[in-house]
């Protein structure tokens, strides 16, 4: 009898492409023996953060990516709804995809930092972290929280790179194109070592990987303008690059200085370095500097801003169609450009679903999130910010009031308000600005519970004229947002309902904006 094989070849057939979104899995089969189970579903991640995450792009995807900027939506549909050919090494044409773990990554990135805002860890675990959220992101520290990082994780060879040009393609077009853009233009690639150098080196030396793959649409061709530069090593020679890095190390050190701390940049050319007789950094910064400043002068340095090719003209600011019978024009008029985008953007997507069978509403509502929670943190900064003690012990109490007297179930939801609103204040990085808000005029307006420090900041800053009217506003988008939105509790397939809460989130946004 012949050997039978180790390896069933039909274990190894893909269940789908790979610029498809997983739609079944394999498990482990019941008995020894017995070929793989394949169940329909995309495998649960052990991480209840990235369930639900998943979830919230996949319904963000589905709505048109509600809520981003018109620089966001053009780039992602460029990406990922509409073919592209590619070349192989011997000129053969091919269908080019990117694979769906790329456009997930990227998708999560602008999801995340431009449509959510979410620009923290604590934030990012108290929407997604599940039942205990809150708790979880109390425990994160203000060092945690300090810097915003985001992370792509991905199997080797699923294409990292071809997901870090995605992030600099939007983020160099974001800054150029939207007017209150945070993001930048320049980047910094860093390598761990000389193999991984070698490898981005290939993608991106003389922005190959730009040319190569359809990362720019081709009505933006021409205003694309990236130099990159490639530095691996100390070298004794001087080549065409050398005055480009050079003055890159300038205006990095430029931009890195501080009042406390301050860099310069320190060019040594090979010549200069063996003709040198004196052993100290200070002689061979003298010695050097007339050489840094001849090699900035060898090429001029030129503002290199692309231009667009035509002025896009201003729209005309008339109520668009679908939003007749949901919203008042006056309603949209009176919101910021990023608001009413958002507004108009949700509109569209529920005058999309209404006439659809079996459809959840929830993904209209996608595009308001991260324009309410804005709002709702503008407002509490405005009422608390001229209120609070300069840092300092006065500070810290306010932060942490005397609430032994109460018992600890109720002291520590004291406490974890105070807390959420440190980091809102102090820290601009607090988490669910909407349920914050709530809270603050719940407490102000229902609470007789005698506490002191910001507590009693709340009482003043929102005790006032209106204050009942806006309470009311703010729990009913929070509650139906924590029941069909984000944590999904129901599932919201009553098309009336999901029609008269946009109504109401819409004219509630304007309600908080107006109080801003």
């Amino acid at each position: 009898m012949p050997d039978q094989p180790l390896v069933n070849p039909t274990a190894l057939e893909p269940l789908f492409s790979p610029w498809e979104e997983p739609i079944k899995h394999r498990i482990r089969a019941d008995k020894p023996g017995e070929p793989a189970r394949i169940l329909n579903g995309r495998r649960p991640s052990p991480l209840v953060i990235a369930n639900n995450l998943r979830w919230a792009v996949k319904e963000w995807r589905e709505s048109f990516y509600g809520g981003a900027s018109d620089t966001t939506r053009e780039l992602l549909n460029h990406w990922f709804n509409r073919s592209h050919r590619g070349k192989t090494a011997a000129g053969e044409e091919f269908e080019f995809h990117y694979y769906f773990c790329q456009r997930e990554a990227i998708e999560t990135l602008t999801y995340l930092k431009e449509v959510r805002g979410l620009t923290c860890l604590s934030q990012i675990v108290a929407e997604f972290g599940g039942p205990a959220a809150e708790v979880q992101s109390l425990g994160i520290t203000e060092e945690e929280d300090m810097w915003s990082r985001y992370a792509f994780k991905v199997a080797t060879g699923a294409g990292k790179t071809k997901i870090v040009s995605l992030a600099m393609v939007w983020s160099y077009f974001h800054h150029l194109r939207e007017s209150d853009s945070p993001l930048t233009r320049h980047f910094v690639v860093v390598a761990p070592n000389l193999t991984v150098y070698e490898r981005l080196k290939e993608d991106f030396g003389d922005g190959r990987i730009f040319d190569t793959d359809p990362l720019i649409p081709a009505e933006w061709r021409g205003d694309w303008n990236l130099s990159v530069v490639l530095q691996d090593e100390t070298k004794g020679r001087e080549d065409r690059d050398v005055p480009r890095k050079a003055r890159a190390a300038v205006e990095w050190c430029r931009c890195a200085s501080a009042r406390q701390c301050r860099w310069e940049y320190l060019y040594v050319p090979q010549d200069v370095f063996e003709g040198l007789r004196e052993a100290s950094v200070e002689a061979l910064a003298r010695t050097c500097t007339p050489a840094l400043q001849n090699l900035l002068k060898e090429e001029e340095h030129k503002d290199q801003l692309p231009l667009f090719a035509s002025v896009i003209e201003e729209e005309a600011k008339e109520t668009p169609f679908e939003a007749k019978g949901l919203v008042d024009k006056e309603i949209l008029d009176a919101l910021p450009e990023r608001y009413r985008r958002a507004a108009e953007q949700a509109i569209s997507v529920f005058r999309f679903l209404e006439k659809k069978e079996n459809i959840n509403y929830a993904q209209v509502f996608q595009a308001l999130l991260g324009s309410v929670d804005e709002a709702c943190r503008g407002l509490i900064l405005k009422r608390l910010l001229p209120r609070m003690p300069d840092p300092g012990q006065e500070q810290r109490a306010w932060f942490n009031p005397y609430v032994d007297n109460l018992g600890r179930g109720q002291a520590q939801h004291y406490l974890a308000i105070a807390q959420n609103l440190k980091k809102t204040l102090v820290y601009r990085n607090g988490f669910s600005p909407l349920g914050l808000l709530r809270n603050c005029l719940d407490y102000a307006l229902n609470d007789s519970t005698k506490i002191t420090g910001v507590f009693e900041a709340l009482k003043t800053a929102f005790k006032v004229k209106g204050a009942a009217d806006l309470l009311t506003v703010v729990a009913n988008i929070n509650e139906f947002r924590n029941t069909y939105v984000a944590h999904q509790e129901k599932e919201l397939r009553d098309v009336n309902l999901a029609r008269k809460q946009l109504t109401k989130w819409v004219a509630g946004l304007c309600y908080v904006h107006m109080r801003e």
